[in-house]
Formats: C-alpha cells, sequence, structure tokens
C-alpha cells in the first residue's frame, strides 16, 4: 500500500519507496535527504508539527 510520509500517524514505522522532487519541492527534498529521509530506508514519526 503507497502512502505519503504525511499520511503516518505518530510512532508509525515504513519504508521510503521513492521521492519525487519538482522545481516546487526541492528544497524540502534536500531538507529531508539532509536528515536522512532516503530511499529504502525506514522512517519513523516522532511526533507531529503543530500546523498555522
Amino acid at each position: 500500500m503507497m502512502m505519503n510520509l504525511s499520511d503516518l500517524k505518530t510512532g508509525q514505522i515504513a519504508i521510503v519507496d521513492r521521492i519525487i522532487s519538482s522545481d516546487d519541492t526541492r528544497r524540502i527534498v534536500q531538507r529531508l535527504e539532509e536528515k536522512g529521509v532516503v530511499s529504502n530506508k525506514p522512517v519513523q514519526v516522532l511526533r507531529e508539527a503543530k500546523s498555522s
């Protein structure tokens, strides 16, 4: 089942299948990669950011 990172709930773990980048999201993708979010690696949601 495919999901977006935003679909994960606190505490859930998932394997990153791919990261899709466009001109609009290139900086966000770069930040994720700097934090270790890359294809074929597990990620876990530790907490959710407050939305404004």
